[in-house]
């Protein structure tokens, strides 16, 4: 089951059209290692969407400024657990980093998971860590974490 499409607007919305840096209301907190650099989100805003069929998609978005964003989607989460890199299907995760001068993406090839440690009615937490690229270039996030309040 793919990301419910009014929610990647919302969130691919609020995020394009932030002119400050300032994402609007926040739920949440975000923190990460950018290619051994610390990276903390000055807000962060997740979200889930149940579909027909009874799965949940998450989506959670870290903006330290206007130009610089962690994005991280997973499909039909189950509850805690480990989600790796993967295609747009079930169980699996996916994740973008914007910068100045581009989207790095982590393909479906590579490697990286989020580890969902709480999924609750009132919210969620975990930790990430991916490999992204753009052409030949790469970037390394490592120890990411979140925490949603929803």
């Amino acid at each position: 089951m793919g990301v419910n499409l009014v929610h990647v607007v919302v969130v691919l919305g609020v995020a394009a059209c932030a002119s400050d840096d300032s994402l609007g209301p926040s739920n949440g907190t975000m923190s990460a290692k950018v290619d051994g650099a610390g990276w903390r989100a000055s807000a962060t805003l997740g979200m889930r969407s149940s579909a027909a069929d009874s799965s949940t998609d998450v989506l959670v978005l870290g903006q330290r400024n206007a130009e610089n964003r962690i994005f991280i989607s997973v499909y039909d989460v189950t509850g805690a657990g480990t989600y790796p890199v993967g295609s747009h299907t079930s169980g699996h995760s996916a994740f973008s980093i914007i910068e100045t001068g581009g989207i790095w993406d982590a393909p479906t090839d590579s490697t990286g998971a989020l580890i969902m440690t709480s999924f609750t009615a009132g919210g969620m937490a975990g930790t990430f860590s991916f490999v992204a690229t753009q052409g030949s270039f790469t970037k390394r996030v490592t120890e990411g974490a979140f925490t949603i309040t929803f």
